[in-house]
């Protein structure tokens, strides 16, 4: 599946498209894990908050699911 906008993208629109070509390149299927933000942002070269936001643009387009880290007490 490709993103296409009509108008100039972000940085995290831009950062999205890149981070969908890693999944699908890797061959991510439903239900793996996806690197950490860590690991993200030394890949796609972006900060913290790039990748957050292209994580929650491919979450609002039902491309991936992000769960809620579990804390240890």
């Amino acid at each position: 599946m490709e993103m296409k906008y009509t108008e100039k993208q972000t940085l995290a629109e831009k950062t999205a498209q890149n981070l969908l070509e890693m999944i699908q390149e890797k061959g991510y299927g439903a239900g793996d894990k996806l690197p950490t933000e860590a690991e993200l942002v030394e890949t796609l070269g972006v900060g913290r908050n790039t990748v957050r936001e292209a994580l929650r643009i491919l979450m609002s387009l039902s491309l991936i699911h992000i769960s809620e880290p579990t804390r240890l007490r």
